[in-house]
């Protein structure tokens, strides 16, 4: 039962189920946040080789270089924040 500040056991029981439906929620982001990191840097490399291969400067070549180099510790966190999701480290208590 979920112990938390309640008038009447039907609101209890209502509030139970919503903070683990919003658990479940929280686990299936944890998939698309881990999907959502390598997909993101493959589409990224893909539009850079296209962009530099249109005009293979080296302004075009340094540009797309920093955007890989900054985007990738920022995939690498998303692939974190739905492990972390996604193995409940987010999720609420219930008693």
């Amino acid at each position: 039962m979920c112990m938390s500040t309640i008038i009447t056991e039907k609101n209890n029981l209502n509030f139970c189920k919503i903070k683990d439906m919003t658990n479940l929620l929280r686990e299936w982001l944890g998939w698309v946040w881990m999907l959502l990191g390598p997909l993101s840097i493959f589409y990224l490399v893909k539009i850079a080789a296209a962009e530099i291969a249109s005009n293979p400067v080296i302004d075009t070549k340094i540009q797309w270089g920093v955007f890989i180099v900054v985007a990738i510790p920022i995939a690498i966190g998303l692939m974190m924040f739905g492990w972390y999701a996604w193995k409940g480290e987010y999720n609420r208590e219930t008693d």
